[in-house]
């Protein structure tokens, strides 16, 4: 019985406390780990975003020299094999959409008031969290078209969710850790 009241004694002194502390650095430390995760993967995303704009811009100009809608429909589906890359939309000089890739998102549109070059932005849809990047794209002698590469971003609510799981695990594991030499004691006490 004395072993009993002595093992309960020291989980109240210092297990309850540990967890407490392991619980609290795991809240505090959840929101952190989330934002430094997004902004991570938006950085990818834009670059990505920026490299699929640098073929466009050495594949469609010729394209639109002579335009053909089937080809340049074409052209522009071959760069969203990407699984995360959703649409491709050439916007002309006032706003209005010229060419698309299929299924483009609805809340992918051209913009009507043309802003700074290159714009990037997070926008909410029905899936989940899309980056829309804007580009200009420059024609000889001619005025400047827009583009505009939409990107899927719910893949970083899985991701996130993952890390969450790996950071409880992690945070557990080191609690066990620390917990371990009081377990033993315990052990000896009970003995």
């Amino acid at each position: 019985m004395a072993a009993f009241v002595e093992l309960r004694r020291i989980a109240l002194r210092v297990g309850v406390p540990l967890l407490a502390a392991v619980a609290i650095t795991t809240y505090l430390a959840m929101p952190h780990v989330d934002r430094v995760l997004t902004e991570w993967f938006r950085a990818d995303i834009e670059q990505r975003a920026g490299l699929v704009m640098r073929s466009i811009e050495t594949g469609l100009p010729p394209l639109l020299e002579k335009p053909s809608p089937a080809n340049i429909k074409r052209f522009l589906q071959r760069l969203i094999a990407d699984e995360r890359l959703l649409a491709i939309l050439v916007c002309g000089p006032e706003g209005q959409l010229l060419y698309q890739t299929d299924p483009a998102p609805r809340e992918a549109t051209c913009p009507s008031v043309v802003g700074p070059y290159p714009l990037h932005q997070l926008v909410p849809s029905a899936t989940g969290l899309l980056h829309v990047a804007r580009y200009p794209l420059e024609r000889a002698e001619k005025a400047p078209l827009g583009v505009t590469i939409v990107h899927d971003l719910s893949f970083i609510d899985r991701r996130s969710q993952d890390t969450r799981r790996y950071l409880l695990l992690f945070i557990a594991a080191l609690g066990l850790t620390i917990a371990q030499p009081l377990l033993l004691r315990a052990d000896q006490v009970i003995e």
